[in-house]
């Protein structure tokens, strides 16, 4: 009560009359609060208090401030590994992804330099669904049309040759 006198609760305290927040009580407006005191045993507490509407009857609660920053403390290092993992994982999955599509890219410019050294049998296998995928695809089929334009140009060539030979005979 507000005489500070324990009336239910397993509080070892028999009773709160030398508290800080009772004289709170019985000097001013009560508010609802939760304060840092330091208990006539010299631990430091936090208490928390609620005046009832039941007659002049208070709820209680307090809990070592050491014990309280301790699950702080679990708390706070737990979501830092939390953290940790969660960036971690998003680290690993991005270097896979990029993995991926620089190797794509890079079978790509390796069939271009093919191409441009002369060898038209080219065939890139990339196998995502991707732009990537989709310009590796046309990418083939520009490298086996572009072949077979070359042997159409070559047998071409080869028949005009053997017409002017037929035509000098």
């Amino acid at each position: 009560d507000s005489s500070g006198e324990v009336f239910i609760g397993s509080s070892k305290e028999a009773s709160f009359q030398d508290w800080e927040f009772i004289k709170d009580l019985r000097t001013q407006s009560f508010a609802n609060r939760t304060i840092e005191a330091t208990s006539p045993k010299n631990q430091n507490v936090i208490v928390s208090y609620n005046k009832l509407d039941i007659g002049d009857l208070v709820v209680v609660s307090m809990v070592e401030k050491d014990k309280a920053l301790t699950a702080v403390r679990v708390l706070l290092t737990k979501s830092a590994l939390f953290f940790i993992a969660i960036l971690s994982a998003s680290f690993i999955i991005s270097i896979l992804a990029s993995t991926q599509l620089t190797s794509a890219l890079r079978n790509l410019l390796l069939g271009t330099r093919k191409i441009a050294l002369g060898d038209y049998n080219v065939d890139i296998n990339v196998k995502s669904g991707d732009e990537v995928g989709e310009l590796a695809q046309s990418f083939n089929l520009m490298a086996t049309e572009v072949s077979r334009l070359m042997s159409e140009n070559i047998e071409k060539a080869r028949m005009e040759k053997e017409l002017e030979t037929a035509k000098a005979v």
